[in-house]
């Protein structure tokens, strides 16, 4: 028998997209051939690549997440959906972003990103208690957003408990940090710049000034830091079975808060 191909369509290049991503070939063994493509965070180009590639494979795992659009340019995501709703059912797999365009009758493993990192907060409440204020570093990227969904869910969890808290877009040099803040950050460039700052004042972390990082690398176990996390393994493998068991579920992903003592 031939292998079996797989499409796997990817909107960037990142440290736990690409570990998503090695979890699932591994997982699918040497009996499949893999192809990855980049559409980067683009409808377009993700509706061309399934348009041009329909008869080639015989699976497609797809992570939709897709740039904001001007209302006049709205045609270029509904094209998007369109071509993912040509694939057979017994041939897709949605993966990392659920999208309610696509209904409920579809094989996928997900992210809640609001319920995720509420619920995961909730896991350090006693710790975050300590804190004045709560502070999330969430940047607006046109081209490669972050969903927006994870900030709604950290000002759920801030309004039900009453946290002071605000939304900055980016850690700055030499800003005025204050003892008693907590940082919720998403990117790599911003934690670094936080720890030098904290390391310039002189702050202890989880004593003076609390961090939490959001995805999981093994610098920041290195480091000791705190983090809110999907589980990338159980995402890869769990799209993986789903096409060899030929699985047709809708699957929430496994979402981590894990203690390292920087809160």
């Amino acid at each position: 028998h031939s292998k079996p191909k797989v499409l796997f369509l990817l909107n960037k290049l990142s440290d736990y997209k690409l570990k998503i991503y090695n979890y699932f070939v591994e997982s699918m063994g040497m009996d499949s051939h893999v192809e990855l493509q980049l559409y980067y965070c683009d409808p377009e180009i993700f509706a061309n690549i399934l348009q041009e590639n329909m008869d080639a494979y015989d699976y497609f795992v797809v992570m939709p997440h897709f740039k904001e659009l001007p209302p006049e340019e709205h045609y270029k995501r509904d094209k998007a959906f369109y071509y993912i709703k040509q694939i057979p059912e017994d041939q897709l797999i949605v993966m990392d972003n659920y999208l309610p365009e696509l209904g409920e009758d579809i094989a996928g493993i997900y992210q809640d990103f609001k319920m995720d990192i509420s619920d995961a907060m909730h896991e350090g409440l006693y710790r975050l208690y300590k804190y004045d204020k709560l502070i999330m570093v969430y940047t607006n990227h046109p081209i490669y957003p972050y969903p927006r969904e994870i900030k709604e869910g950290f000002k759920k969890f801030c309004k039900e408990y009453n946290f002071s808290h605000e939304v900055l877009d980016k850690i700055y040099p030499d800003m005025e940090l204050r003892s008693n803040d907590a940082y919720i950050l998403i990117e790599e460039e911003d934690l670094v710049n936080l720890m030098k700052q904290v390391k310039d004042n002189g702050y202890s972390l989880g004593k003076d000034l609390g961090v939490i990082s959001y995805n999981d690398t093994a610098l920041k176990t290195l480091l000791d830091i705190t983090v809110v996390s999907t589980d990338f393994r159980s995402m890869g493998e769990t799209a993986s079975f789903m096409i060899k068991k030929n699985k047709r579920d809708l699957v929430k992903n496994v979402f981590h808060f894990i203690d390292r003592g920087s809160i």
